[in-house]
């Protein structure tokens, strides 16, 4: 009868993550979009309701501190749902900036990015 091997402690894996605010930034000065205040031009400029992504993502996912925050092509029927205190016009815009995150950072068929989270 042969020897049973002995298990195996398992060893901790490393992952690498994007980091969320560094492809936003990133995002933003590509194709020149505001994240926080989208379709304003500035902090001062008050024309038209304060479209924020970072609070649409709050809204729609659980977020803390120190967490991963994915997105794929399903996102986008999401972004373009209408969410309980959403002041937004049209949800045109959050699908726009879905669909650069896809472009630029998604992988595979369904378009999967996983971002890190910190705050």
């Amino acid at each position: 009868m042969p020897k049973a091997k002995s298990p195996v402690k398992p060893r901790p894996k490393t992952v690498k993550r994007l980091s969320y605010r560094q492809a936003m930034d990133y995002l933003q000065a590509k194709y020149k979009f505001r994240e926080r205040g989208y379709g304003r031009k500035n902090d001062a400029d008050r024309s038209g309701p304060y479209l924020d992504f970072w609070h649409w993502i709050l809204a729609t996912r659980p977020v803390q501190n120190g967490c991963d925050v994915t997105f794929s092509k399903y996102d986008l029927s999401l972004a373009a749902e209408k969410h309980a205190n959403d002041k937004s016009p049209d949800n045109s815009w959050r699908v726009k900036i879905v669909e650069y995150i896809l472009a630029e950072f998604g992988k595979g068929r369904e378009r999967v990015v996983t971002f890190w989270v910190a705050w």
